[in-house]
C-alpha cells in the first residue's frame, strides 16, 4: 500500500500538526494533501523534514483564504517548499538539516495571523447558540400556552423520542462531540495567541493531551455505540399484512363487532398492516384496518400502541399523544373514561388513549358513530377485554 491517511490534529494545532507532519517523513510516509479531517500520505524514502503551518488571515467578507502568492513565493526564496493547504492552513517544508530560516522570528507578529482562525472559531458557535435559543423559547412558550403551536411541537418531540431513540441520543451524541471540539479548540487558540502576544515562541514539538485524547475518544465511543443502536433499531422494523388473528397486543375490528371482508381503504388505497418496531424507549405496533361495513361503505381503525419500560412512563406519555392526536384539538378534547379492567382511558369524538400497566395504547376508529349490529363496538370494553384474559 503506497498511500495511507491519517486524522489531523485541529487547525488549531501548530505545533502537533507539525510534528506529526515529521514523525511520518521520518516513517517513509510524505505528506500530499490536507483534507478537513486527514491528511493524505504517499509512500518515500524515509525523510528528516521541518513542517512549518502558517494560517492564512483573510478579512472577514474575503472570500478567497488563501495565503498571498507573493507571500508563497517568499518563503520558497528563503527555502521552504509549499506543500499543500486546506482552509486556513498553510503547510511548508524543508530539509531538517537546510538553513531555511524561522518564518517567524517574533511571536507578536504570529499572534496576528491566529486573528481569522478566531473568528471562524466564534462564528461556529452561532448554529449551536440558535438552536439552544429555539429550544428554550419552545420550552417557554409550551409551558405558558398549553395550547400552543410549541406544545404541539414539545408533544411531537416527545414522541419522537419514544419511537426513535438511538438515533435521537445518536444526533446528540455527535453534536455533543462538535460542541467539545469547538470549545477545546476555541480554549486553545485562545491561549495560543495569549502566549504569543506574551513573546513566547510556538512549541514546535509540544507534549502529548492524554486528557483531551481520553475525553474524545469516549465520546466517539459512545457515538459509535449510538450509530450501532440506531442500525439495529432500523433493521428490527417487521411489516407485514395485517394477519387474520392479532399477532400482538393489537384489536382487530371483529374485536368491535365487524365481520366484513378486508378492503382497501378508498381513499388512498391503503391496505390492512402491521408494523412492529423497538426503540430504546418502547416495543411500538403501528396497525391499521380496514372492512367493509356492509352498507356500502368501510370502517377502519388506526392503533398506535407503546409498551414502556416503566408504567410511570406509560402514563407521562398519554399528554403528548392527546397533543398529537389526529382528529382532536389537544388534552382540551379528551374527556376521562372509567372502564374496569383498565388504569386509565380517555375519549375524544373519535380517538381513544387507554393505559394498561406499562402500555399505552392510542387508537382512531370510525365506527363509533355507526355500531355494527353485534355487540357494542365499545373501543375501551374491548381493549380491557383483551388485556385481561
Amino acid at each position: 500500500m503506497n498511500r495511507k491517511y491519517r486524522l489531523h490534529p485541529g487547525d488549531y494545532a501548530i505545533g502537533e500538526t507539525e510534528a506529526l507532519y515529521a514523525e511520518m517523513a521520518r516513517l517513509g510516509w510524505r505528506l500530499k494533501k490536507r483534507g478537513s479531517l486527514f491528511s493524505r500520505f504517499d509512500r518515500e524514502a524515509p525523510q528528516a523534514l521541518r513542517y512549518r503551518v502558517e494560517l492564512a488571515s483573510p478579512g472577514l467578507l474575503d472570500e478567497d483564504s488563501s495565503l498571498p502568492e507573493e507571500q508563497i513565493a517568499l518563503y520558497q526564496d528563503c527555502g521552504w517548499t509549499f506543500v499543500t493547504r486546506c482552509g486556513l492552513v498553510n503547510v511548508f517544508c524543508a530539509p531538517e538539516d537546510s538553513d531555511a530560516p524561522e518564518i517567524y522570528t517574533d511571536p507578536r507578529q504570529q499572534a496576528l495571523t491566529l486573528k481569522a482562525l478566531s473568528r471562524s472559531i466564534w462564528l461556529s458557535w452561532l448554529p449551536s447558540i440558535v438552536v439552544l435559543g429555539l429550544n428554550l423559547l419552545i420550552a417557554l412558550t409550551a409551558a405558558s400556552d398549553p395550547a400552543s403551536a410549541a406544545t404541539r411541537l414539545a408533544a411531537s418531540i416527545a414522541i419522537d423520542w419514544v419511537r426513535h431513540t438511538a438515533p435521537m441520543l445518536l444526533c446528540a451524541g455527535i453534536v455533543l462531540l462538535l460542541l467539545f471540539n469547538t470549545a477545546y479548540g476555541a480554549a486553545r487558540t485562545m491561549a495560543l495567541r495569549r502566549r504569543l502576544k506574551r513573546g513566547q515562541p510556538l512549541d514546535h514539538a509540544p507534549r502529548k493531551r492524554p486528557g483531551r485524547r481520553a475525553v474524545h475518544a469516549v465520546i466517539l465511543a459512545a457515538v459509535a455505540l449510538l450509530a450501532a443502536l440506531t442500525a439495529a433499531q432500523f433493521s428490527s422494523v417487521r411489516r407485514s399484512a395485517m394477519p387474520q388473528s392479532a399477532d400482538g397486543p393489537y384489536l382487530l375490528l371483529r374485536d368491535l363487532g365487524w365481520e366484513g371482508e378486508r378492503i382497501p381503504l378508498s381513499y388512498k388505497d391503503k391496505r390492512s398492516s402491521v408494523e412492529r418496531s423497538c426503540s430504546l424507549a418502547a416495543d411500538i405496533w403501528d396497525t391499521f384496518e380496514c372492512v367493509a361495513n356492509g352498507r356500502g361503505g368501510e370502517v377502519w381503525m388506526y392503533q398506535d400502541i407503546y409498551l414502556m419500560r416503566s408504567a410511570a412512563q406509560a402514563r407521562a406519555l398519554v399528554p403528548a399523544l392527546m397533543h398529537r392526536a389526529a382528529l382532536a384539538r389537544g388534552p382540551a378534547d379528551f374527556h376521562p373514561v372509567s372502564v374496569e379492567g383498565l388504569d386509565a382511558a380517555y375519549q375524544s369524538e373519535m380517538e381513544y388513549i387507554a393505559v394498561k400497566d406499562n402500555g399505552v395504547y392510542c387508537v382512531t376508529y370510525l365506527g363509533s358513530s355507526f355500531p355494527p349490529a353485534a355487540g357494542t363496538g365499545d373501543v375501551f370494553t374491548a381493549l380491557a377485554r383483551k388485556l385481561n384474559p
